[in-house]
């Protein structure tokens, strides 16, 4: 399995609490599209595809996957500076970045293709901002999973530094001659 998969494995240990996140998270989050195209069809007689295309032409996706974008970078964030014991930093961070430039670049293009009737980008936005959601909320999970993360652990530097003094430390002490026969 690719190196950035592997947090996608805290999905099955944790089935219950992902399944309520997907639906108070991805689906109640688009309550505004679901309520209007369903008023729309029920009322207007409109066809579900024209109430999305509205929503669409409106801007709705674009604002659906900004604010869920920036609520889930935002909680990555609050836990990444928060706890001090946590594991998978580079991963956070990483992620984090990939969201912001994400959100950057749909705040940005909102504006100004928002007037153009059709364009892909929202869609691509749209779905980027679920996915990296749910990559998120599995990034929340790592370090509490039971599940082991080798791969994804961040090298700690400075503890293999003191791992190796402490092993040089303990092999002089062991030292009686310095290899050329002088006692030492």
């Amino acid at each position: 399995m690719l190196k950035f998969l592997e947090p996608l494995k805290v999905i099955p240990e944790n089935r219950l609490p992902f399944l309520y996140w997907i639906l108070f998270t991805i689906i109640a989050g688009q309550s505004g599209i679901i309520i209007a195209s369903i008023v729309g069809i029920y009322k207007d007689n409109q066809s579900l595809s024209n109430m999305l295309l509205l929503s669409y032409n409106n801007g709705d996706f674009y604002t659906y996957s900004i604010a869920l974008l920036s609520s889930m970078i935002g909680l990555v964030f609050t836990d990444f500076i928060t706890n001090n014991k946590q594991q998978f930093k580079q991963i956070k961070l990483n992620t984090v970045v990939i969201g912001a430039i994400i959100l950057l670049f749909s705040s940005l293009t909102y504006p100004f293709l928002s007037k153009v009737k059709f364009e892909f980008t929202q869609l691509c936005v749209y779905f980027a901002s679920i996915i990296l959601s749910i990559y998120f909320y599995t990034l929340l999970k790592l370090d509490k999973s039971r599940l082991e993360f080798e791969e994804l652990k961040d090298i700690h530097y400075g503890e293999e530094d003191d791992e190796n003094v402490r092993q040089i430390t303990e092999n002089s002490d062991k030292l009686n001659d310095d290899g050329s026969g002088n006692k030492i």
